[in-house]
């Protein structure tokens, strides 16, 4: 466990939004995309775009109810 989001995602495989915290929504999905395994999001709070996770190099990016 991490207070660091950029830590905690080092070597993932998956993001997970759980919420709609705004320091959830406002991260640098590039620098994020860099540190994971393989870049991949479930985005359960519509946080983020398809098409900017998939500029930020994340792999795959699925959202709830889109």
């Amino acid at each position: 466990m991490s207070d660091d989001p950029f830590k905690a995602a080092h070597k993932a495989n998956l993001l997970v939004f759980l919420t709609e915290w705004n320091e959830f929504g406002a991260l640098d999905l590039k620098r994020m995309g860099r540190k994971m395994a393989t870049p991949t999001i479930a985005d359960l709070r519509n946080l983020y775009s398809a098409k900017g996770a998939k500029r930020a190099g994340f792999g795959k990016y699925e959202a709830a109810g889109r």
